[in-house]
């Protein structure tokens, strides 16, 4: 398991991670409402 999470946290230290992240922050994650019912959708717009 430590693999998978040492992977984890060198993902989300990324700068195109924490942007991305931000956005979401400020969309509404983590907030009662409709980025978090439809997460999918909302991650979906930042593939690469």
């Amino acid at each position: 398991m430590q693999p998978g999470w040492d992977a984890f946290i060198t993902s989300v230290q990324r700068p195109a991670a924490q942007s991305r992240v931000k956005a979401l922050v400020e969309q509404g994650l983590q907030q009662p409402g409709d980025v978090e019912r439809n997460l999918g959708h909302y991650t979906a717009k930042y593939r690469e």
